[in-house]
């Protein structure tokens, strides 16, 4: 519960005196970290730091040569509240975020989006399908195994903010023809609603060509189903000079995916079934196709979410031993996010 509570104090850190607005991705994440420092702080929770990592690496199937990173992940482990009556709760002793931020263009008279709407869409169904296809737990099988790291003790978050009310990023979405159409696909329009999502669908297949191209073969075939429930936090009223930050925070409560004839899911309390190497498979190809080509050998490798051990997965370093990473800030430019 440390990061949807982080998330109602989010606007405070963003927007409060003396605090900087921020303006680039890097910042609104590493804004959210220091909310959820303030909840550990607030808790007593000895040595907080060690339980929060910007920019770490996803566990690396063995034998790729590319990787990708997550925004945030906070350890709960340690706050010594978890019980199964509360993961009903969806409380997760190891969560991993990702994060997009979409901001005005601060060029020009008029107030408009920084980018456009096909580009807003790919960048969240890339950060949709990381989130579903690539945090990867095994349920211990040995003494030398962390018992606190299992594939039921994932928590899956989407933090998208956007400094003009959502719906104008998405205004101008053309299909195929390039015909204007406004539509925002249904997957889409269940996480800009607060509440409960249930029984929402990311197929590759149904969406624009300019999604589809972010997916080629194999993991063009991949199919998502997943209920989600969505926080929001958004001004009463806007002020045209000044950032209006309209936040969400999409938590992942179960979920489906499949490729060709390969799959697995989760459901609401954790509980994990897949076909045959389902998971492992399906990973690697996302991997394969989403990653970025490594600089050097073993580049990426290190899995700071636990102990991981299987055949086909490199052993990463403990949670224990993590700490806050610097945020790198990029220069300036005109598109509508920054970082990965």
């Amino acid at each position: 519960m440390i990061l949807e509570q982080a998330f109602n104090g989010l606007p405070e850190v963003l927007l409060g005196s003396p605090y900087l607005a921020q303006e680039y991705e890097e910042g609104v994440v590493a804004a959210f970290a220091m909310s959820v420092l303030q909840e550990l702080n607030g808790r007593n929770i000895s040595n907080p730091l060690s339980l929060v990592c910007l920019e770490q690496a996803y566990a690396l199937p063995k034998g790729s040569r590319r990787g990708l990173r997550y925004d945030l992940y906070v350890n709960q482990g340690t706050v010594g509240v978890s019980s199964a009556a509360l993961a009903r709760f969806h409380y997760r002793k190891h969560n991993v975020l990702e994060a997009k931020f979409f901001r005005r263009n601060p060029r020009g008279t008029s107030i408009k989006p920084a980018v456009t709407a096909s580009d807003a869409v790919v960048q969240l169904a890339v950060d949709l399908v990381r989130l579903c296809c690539l945090p990867y737990f095994l349920e211990p099988k040995a003494k030398d195994i962390d018992p606190d790291v299992s594939s039921k003790d994932i928590g899956r978050y989407l933090l998208h903010i956007y400094d003009l009310p959502p719906r104008k990023y998405f205004e101008d979405i053309k299909d195929d023809a390039g015909n204007k159409t406004g539509t925002v696909p249904a997957w889409l329009d269940g996480l800009l609603k607060p509440g409960q999502g249930k029984g929402l669908q990311f197929v590759v297949e149904r969406e624009s060509s300019k999604v589809r191209q972010e997916f080629p073969s194999p993991i063009g075939a991949l199919k998502i189903s997943f209920n989600a429930t969505n926080f929001e936090q958004c001004p009463t009223s806007l002020e045209p000079e000044r950032p209006n930050y309209h936040c969400y925070l999409s938590r992942l409560d179960s979920l489906r995916v499949e490729l060709e004839k390969e799959w697995f899911e989760f459901d609401e309390l954790g509980e994990f079934v897949e076909s045959a190497n389902g998971r492992f498979n399906i990973m690697k190809s996302v991997f394969d196709m989403l990653g970025k080509e490594l600089e050097q050998p073993g580049e990426d490798q290190v899995a700071t979410l636990g102990s991981i051990f299987n055949a086909s997965i490199e052993v990463g370093v403990s949670t224990a031993t993590a700490t806050m990473l610097p945020v790198t800030v990029h220069a300036e430019d005109n598109s509508g996010t920054q970082g990965e």
